[in-house]
């Protein structure tokens, strides 16, 4: 990495924090973030953003990377919702992917699963939630 760029630091709690982010995966990959299952996602790109993401389980279901098995039902079930966070301390290459390192993950309680307004089947990413105060709160 680059000695300019640094990696931004985002904390959910601080006073006058940067806007919190969300990260969409496909289930069952989501869910096993949200749980601590997996701490390692392969992107097709690096990141310099740091700290807590929002995760929001996508509409695609794909067992490419992680199988269902031993998983909660409940949560495996939840598509176009938020359904917890983990911090993302790390981005780094490995062979031809870049692997997004994350710790501290945690589900969402339910109430809090609001829908993505807005989304486009297929896309995937990072974004900007709308509802941010009510996962302050929570986080």
């Amino acid at each position: 990495m680059s000695p300019h760029l640094t990696p931004r630091v985002e904390r959910p709690g601080d006073e006058g924090a940067p806007r919190l982010r969300a990260l969409t995966l496909p289930q069952p990959l989501a869910t096993a973030v949200v749980l601590g299952r997996v701490s390692e996602v392969a992107r097709n790109r690096t990141t310099l953003l740091r700290g807590f993401l929002l995760i929001h389980a996508g509409p695609r279901w794909d067992e490419s990377e992680i199988t269902a098995g031993g998983l909660p039902e409940w949560l495996t079930h939840q598509r176009m919702r938020i359904i917890g966070g983990a911090e993302l301390y790390a981005s780094d290459r490995d062979g031809g992917d870049y692997r997004w390192r994350f710790r501290d993950a945690r589900a969402m309680p339910s109430e809090l699963r609001i829908e993505r307004l807005g989304y486009q089947v297929g896309a995937a990413g990072l974004w900007l939630p709308e509802h941010e105060a009510k996962y302050r709160q929570t986080l």
